[in-house]
């Protein structure tokens, strides 16, 4: 993979749906409203905002043939309750919808919040080419994985990352991982 396929989300970026796909459980927990329609209008309007975990400010986008294939949204762990402190605001201006978000990430560590490839690109080393770079960029990386999701820990596994421990989140069970090692 040439690592000029992979570039910085403009805020114009089109990937309500590849955040959906890697996060889109979370909505529904925040609000019963933020479900369909709804849950991918507040994913866009969070991406196109600064300053927040979701945030193209974050993103890094895998793109060919000017065609958006897969996306990671990658901070520094630090950060994250700033980062969700503002989510916070930015959600209870908007839509008046009053959450907190619990830590997801591992101290001293960059997190890996979401990670995606669009359905029909699943397969060709999308994922594994956005690890690497994320990795090369950004050492160490944590991220977590619904325990329900094998082959998403396998291909994880493989790249290098071991699990640390188990945490909840919005009712969901999750692995969290560490990189030990370069990917």
């Amino acid at each position: 993979m040439k690592k000029n396929h992979i570039r910085k989300a403009k805020k114009e970026d089109n990937i309500v749906d590849l955040i959906m796909s890697a996060a889109g459980e979370i909505f529904l927990p925040m609000d019963p409203s933020f479900k369909g329609k709804k849950a991918r209008e507040v994913c866009q309007f969070l991406f196109q905002s600064k300053y927040n975990k979701l945030s193209f400010e974050n993103c890094f986008i895998y793109e060919k043939n000017n065609i958006i294939m897969g996306m990671v949204i990658v901070y520094r762990q630090n950060l994250e309750v700033s980062l969700g402190e503002n989510q916070h605001f930015i959600l209870l201006e908007k839509y008046n919808v009053d959450v907190d978000f619990p830590i997801e990430g591992i101290k001293n560590c960059y997190y890996i919040d979401s990670i995606a490839v669009k359905n029909k690109y699943q397969g060709q080393g999308i994922g594994k080419s956005l690890l690497e770079f994320v990795s090369n960029k950004f050492d160490p990386c944590g991220l977590i994985v619904d325990i329900e999701k094998k082959s998403a820990r396998s291909l994880y596994e493989k790249m290098g990352f071991k699990v640390l421990n188990n945490i909840d989140l919005f009712g969901h069970h999750y692995y969290q991982m560490k990189t030990t090692k370069k990917i």
